[in-house]
């Protein structure tokens, strides 16, 4: 084996990604070797580079050199560079927390890493206390949080949060909160910073008069018992002051004091009159080093004012102004009224009352502030009243003004004379979008907004041509306060957009006692029949033609009877149009007395009763049913428009109870009281009547006629 003479030089270090080649100390531990043949040697690569470098794969070029024989060997040495993450916080030295309130305070954390790196934070909170992220995390105050990816070199602000235990702690207490830091890398790393926390102090004193203090007279001398309880969370040394009504001093109990945390203590103040001290407010300052806590109370002193008051004016809500309290007339529910007395003092010192307003349920009012009276003057007073809007009329309410100082009490009474007022409000409740000649519900609203009863007929003015019908009667009665329904059923018989009107009659007094809404009809032009004047005729010609029918059958059947024939099963008219049923075999018809008396004439019918042209049927053959009644045959033409329940619809005929047995066997068995029999007679026995052609029904030619109903 030959030996060989070798050496190895180092090249620079270039980034891969961008080719960018770098300055950086590349060493090597040994540079040059002899090696025999198969030998190898060691030398160790030193590489100096910024802290930290940025993420990436660095290439290390060295060569390898055969100085015997000028060879060269290059070699490269790759260097991954991953993200480094490297976190500081920026932290104050304390932080003061109070032990009543939430502290909020921030660190700044800084990423001194080579690439964008978040971070992972948790908070460890003291024993008792809660502390959270303020403005990190998935809510406000959550003990842990991330935040988010923080630039190379920069920085962000974190907010903290911390809530004091239910019990006091005490002032000064030292508390320390940890800050774990986690960064979000592949390799992750990990830091805690504590923060050092101490309790603030809180000042708070609970401060009770034990003495009971009623009224003083302006020479007196009083002890006051106070007791104070020290609710804060440091021990206080208080120096007591007292601000008292003009006339009064202190006399004993202004001595510095001591209360401990959670302690208390009772300690007595001694004032004294001159002989002319006033009532007013009296004011106990407490203070300590860092602040004060005051308490307040009144003084009520006796006065030797002579105050008297009486009624001055009332303003009505037109400014007009009266002496006397009803001069302007009743007054108005929901209206405002100022109501002024005069308030003179006869005494010899002055008087500064309070004033109280008694009003009855419902009303609202206010006074002025209550003015001072110095001995001899006169003052005045004005407070506003506002009567409520459901008051009811007629009634007299009191209005009590009471003002009282100085041990002294004076009131002053006064009624008011509530006015009737009469309103009503509509509103809508169902507009329906009608469809001409159908009949559709419409409903509104009315509502009595006065203060009084209303009973009116309701009216309602819709366009010509149009049908409304009021259901349930047209008179409507509301209480003060109440509402009711109105219910129209409106027929349109044109389309398009139409107004119509609904009103209170005689209601002149009745404010908004007219209203009118808009309906929309859609469809063709129909003649709406039946309503008003119509409907009473139509009903009216019916009835007369069913009673005028009836009356006929039953004159021609008292005829028959008093012939005394009896006629065969044949002759007797089977047509159901009259109600009767076909005669079985071997049954007779009933033999009825007619007394010989003039036939009344009938309203026109479109019925025709024609006594001598009926064929006779058999017994065996089925009764005709292609005629009916007359009663059917109107119902039939009718237009729709329903009958009111209360017009009677038929008439019966009661058949006389002095009858003969068989006849009343000869209906077949039927059980029921009362039967109407229809009998149709021949030509020739019609002619062998005997009866004049006089009193025969004489019918109208009603070719021309232009009733609908005829």
């Amino acid at each position: 084996m030959i030996q060989t003479n070798a050496s190895i030089t180092a090249n620079g270090v270039q980034r891969q990604s961008d080719g960018l080649s770098f300055s950086w100390y590349v060493g090597l531990s040994e540079t040059g070797f002899i090696l025999d043949g198969g030998q190898s040697a060691l030398s160790n690569v030193t590489v100096i580079h910024p802290s930290p470098p940025d993420p990436g794969t660095y290439v290390i070029s060295l060569t390898g050199i055969d100085n015997d024989n000028s060879i060269n060997f290059p070699y490269e040495i790759m260097l991954e560079v991953p993200d480094l993450a490297k976190a500081r916080v920026s932290i104050p030295s304390i932080v003061v927390l109070s032990p009543v309130l939430q502290t909020n305070f921030s660190v700044e954390l800084f990423n001194e890493g080579n690439a964008d790196i978040g971070y992972n934070l948790f908070l460890d909170s003291p024993t008792g206390w809660q502390a959270g992220f303020t403005d990190l995390g998935a809510q406000p105050g959550a003990p842990s949080a991330s935040s988010g990816a923080i630039v190379r070199d920069g920085s962000l602000q974190v907010g903290i949060s911390v809530s004091p235990p239910v019990s006091m702690v005490r002032a000064g207490s030292n508390l320390s909160l940890n800050l774990h830091i986690i960064s979000q890398t592949e390799n992750s790393e990990s830091w805690t910073e504590v923060v050092n926390l101490r309790v603030g102090v809180y000042e708070d004193l609970e401060i009770s008069l034990e003495s009971t203090v009623g009224m003083l007279r302006p020479d007196s001398t009083v002890n006051l018992q106070f007791s104070v309880f020290n609710e804060g969370n440091s021990d206080l040394t208080l120096a007591p002051s007292i601000q008292l009504p003009g006339g009064w001093s202190v006399t004993s109990g202004m001595n510095t004091f001591s209360v401990d945390y959670g302690d208390g203590h009772n300690w007595l103040v001694g004032i004294a009159g001159n002989g002319q001290a006033v009532g007013g407010v009296m004011t106990l300052v407490l203070s300590s080093p860092t602040g004060e806590i005051s308490w307040s109370t009144n003084l009520s002193v006796f006065s030797i004012a002579d105050p008297q008051i009486s009624f001055s004016s009332i303003t009505y809500p037109d400014s007009s102004t009266y002496p006397q309290i009803a001069e302007g007339g009743a007054h108005i529910p929901g209206e405002l009224y100022y109501l002024t007395w005069e308030i003179e003092n006869q005494g010899d010192g002055d008087w500064s009352p309070i004033v109280s307003l008694a009003l009855p349920i419902g009303y609202n009012g206010s006074c002025d502030d209550a003015p001072k009276v110095d001995s001899g003057d006169t003052e005045s007073l004005t407070c506003s009243v506002e009567i409520p809007v459901n008051a009811m009329p007629d009634m007299q309410p009191q209005i009590i003004l009471t003002m009282n100082g100085g041990g002294l009490e004076i009131s002053d009474t006064v009624s008011l004379l509530i006015a009737e007022v009469a309103a009503v409000t509509w509103s809508d409740e169902l507009l329906p979008e009608l469809e001409t000649g159908t009949q559709h519900l419409v409903k509104l609203r009315i509502e009595n907004t006065g203060n009084s009863m209303l009973s009116h007929v309701v009216a309602v003015d819709a366009p010509d041509g149009w049908e409304v019908i009021i259901d349930s009667g047209s008179t409507i009665s509301l209480q003060a306060g109440q509402s009711a329904s109105v219910r129209l059923f409106v027929t349109a018989s044109t389309p398009g957009l139409e107004q119509c009107t609904v009103r209170l009659t005689n209601a002149e007094a009745v404010a908004d006692s007219e209203y009118t809404f808009n309906l929309t009809a859609t469809g063709e032009v129909k003649t709406i029949v039946g309503s008003s004047i119509g409907e009473v005729i139509m009903w009216s010609s019916l009835i007369i033609i069913i009673v005028g029918g009836i009356l006929a059958i039953v004159l021609i059947m008292r005829k028959e009877k008093g012939r005394g024939k009896s006629y065969t099963s044949g002759q007797v008219n089977t047509a159901q149009a009259y109600g009767a049923s076909p005669l079985q075999s071997g049954q007779t018809v009933a033999h009825l007395p007619v007394q010989k008396q003039p036939v009344p004439q009938v309203a026109p019918s479109n019925i025709s009763f024609n006594w001598g042209q009926q064929p006779q049927q058999h017994l065996s053959q089925p009764s005709p049913q292609t005629e009916s009644s007359g009663t059917e045959s109107l119902i039939s033409e009718s237009t729709g428009t329903e009958p009111p329940i209360d017009e009677p619809s038929e008439v019966e005929e009661t058949v006389p109870a002095s009858e003969p047995a068989e006849d009343a066997q000869s209906s077949g068995g039927d059980s029921k009281e009362k039967e109407s029999v229809a009998v149709e007679p021949t030509d020739d026995e019609s002619a062998e009547d005997g009866v004049d052609e006089e009193t025969q029904p004489e019918w109208p030619d009603l070719g021309d006629s232009d009733d609908p109903w005829a």
